[in-house]
C-alpha cells in the first residue's frame, strides 16, 4: 500500500488483539523520563516548560549516520519491548511501503486540568519521512495534523496553519501520515493520560 503525502489513514484494531495485549503489558511497565518540552521539534523549540511538560522513552534509533542507514544492529534482543516494537515497526515498514525505519518512541501526557491545553506544533524529522502513531489508551485528547508542510528550509513560525484532521486516541489504533505535515497533541481533561507510539520511516513514496 502506497499512501498519499496529503492523506491521512487510520486503522482501527491494527493490531491482532493478543499482540496487542502482549504490547500493552510491556508499555504499562515501561520506563518514562520526564522532558520539559514533550511537543518540541527537533531543533527543541517548544513553549512553556511549566506547561509543555511530558514523558518519553526512546524505544530504539535506527539512522546512524547522515546517509539515513537503517542499522538492526541496534537493536536490543534482549529488550522484550525493543523487540515487539521492532515488530511493529516492521509491520508498517512493509504494509505501506516504507523504505527505512528511524526511530520509535513512546510518548505520554498526562492531565492538566479540564481546561484545553494544545502542546506546540512541530515535525519529528527536518527531512521527508512518514510517521505512524500507535495509540495505547483511549483518551479525549486528540492528534492535530494541518493542511501544511514544513521542511528544514522553511521558518515554521511564518507558516499561516488550517487544521486538518483531529484523531482521537484508542487503543489499537493506528493513524499514519506524512511527517513533514504540521502536527501536535493536547493534554487530557478527562482522563490522567495519554499515551502513543511514535514511529518514523523514511520512503520513496
Amino acid at each position: 500500500m502506497k499512501l498519499n503525502r496529503n492523506s491521512v489513514e487510520v486503522f482501527d484494531n491494527f493490531l491482532d488483539p493478543e499482540e496487542f495485549y502482549e504490547l500493552e503489558q510491556l508499555v504499562r511497565d515501561m520506563k518514562w523520563w520526564y522532558r520539559g518540552e514533550i511537543s518540541a521539534d527537533y531543533e527543541g523549540r517548544g513553549s512553556d516548560p511549566k506547561l509543555d511538560y511530558g514523558f518519553d522513552n526512546t524505544i530504539f534509533d535506527l539512522i546512524y549516520d547522515d546517509q539515513y542507514q537503517e542499522s538492526e544492529d541496534r537493536i536490543d534482543r534482549d529488550d522484550p519491548l525493543v523487540v515487539a516494537m521492532y515488530e511493529v515497526a516492521l509491520k508498517c515498514k512493509k504494509k505501506f511501503n516504507f523504505d527505512r525505519i528511524i526511530r520509535c518512541r513512546g510518548d505520554m501526557t498526562t492531565y492538566r486540568g479540564e481546561d484545553p491545553k494544545t502542546f506546540s506544533t512541530h515535525v519529528d524529522c527536518p527531512y521527508p519521512h512518514f510517521t505512524t502513531i500507535l495509540y495505547m489508551n483511549e483518551s479525549d485528547a486528540p492528534t492535530i495534523i494541518y493542511n501544511e508542510k514544513w521542511y528544514n528550509s522553511d521558518n515554521p513560525e511564518s507558516i499561516p496553519l488550517t487544521e486538518k484532521i483531529r484523531i482521537l486516541p484508542k487503543p489499537n489504533r493506528l493513524a499514519v501520515f506524512y511527517g513533514n505535515h504540521i502536527h501536535t497533541g493536547m493534554a487530557p481533561r478527562t482522563t490522567g493520560n495519554r499515551v502513543l507510539i511514535n514511529i518514523n520511516y523514511t520512503s520513496g513514496n
